[in-house]
């Protein structure tokens, strides 16, 4: 499955580990199937990933 990045629209903080802690939902998410180049990655999303541990399906 391809990975989708999220972000609410009225923040820069893009996230893609759907179990992170502030993961974004709700009808004001932008979503993109390309990393972002612009705002930054969220930290806890980076070590999720980093630690093995980053759901990204809808399990």
């Amino acid at each position: 499955m391809p990975r989708v990045w999220v972000r609410k629209k009225d923040s820069d903080t893009w996230h893609w580990c759907k179990n992170c802690s502030n993961y974004p939902t709700g009808s004001d998410v932008v979503k993109s199937d390309k990393k972002p180049t612009y705002g930054e990655l969220d930290n806890e999303c980076k070590a999720k990933e980093k630690a093995g541990d980053c759901t990204e399906d809808d399990c």
